[in-house]
């Protein structure tokens, strides 16, 4: 599963979450993420969920159609 990683900065950008605040908040690793923003790793449907929960959207919102 891919996600849209120019929404998902936009997103977080608008919310003021720089990385750190990121995954405290989505209760991900600092790596993961990292790993996700510069497409190197693709995130389990859980992940989405947690980084979607994080950005106060749904999951499809952030999925790459």
């Amino acid at each position: 599963m891919k996600l849209n990683t120019e929404k998902l900065c936009v997103l977080m950008a608008q919310n003021k979450l720089t990385l750190s605040a990121m995954v405290e908040k989505a209760k991900i690793s600092r790596s993961t993420m990292w790993q996700i923003l510069n497409r190197k790793r693709k995130p389990n449907l859980e992940t989405v969920g947690k980084i979607a929960a994080a950005l106060d959207v749904s999951p499809a919102d952030i999925i790459e159609k």
